[in-house]
């Protein structure tokens, strides 16, 4: 299975194909399933809201989705919906 960072990079080099939707093609294209994303602010804003925590970054996000493992890319796409 190809490396998501790798297959992104090339992705982005497509005109307008920026750090989200490069990101979101990787892994839907190959398969990942634990992949957390990190160019999608509204998932991260989303956790933070159903946790009841005004102020959650990117590094608060990653922490608490190890707990998500294996899964990681299934439950933000879930969260996003919900969002």
């Amino acid at each position: 299975m190809r490396d998501v960072a790798e297959v992104g990079a090339e992705l982005r080099g497509f005109e307008g194909i920026g750090p989200f939707y490069s990101e979101l093609v990787t892994v839907r294209a190959l398969g990942h399933t634990d992949v957390l994303p990190s160019t999608e602010p509204r998932v991260v804003a989303a956790t933070g809201a159903r946790l009841g925590l005004a102020s959650f970054g990117q590094e608060d996000f990653a922490a608490v989705a190890e707990a998500w493992r294996p899964w990681r890319t299934w439950a933000c796409v879930a969260l996003r919906a919900a969002g």
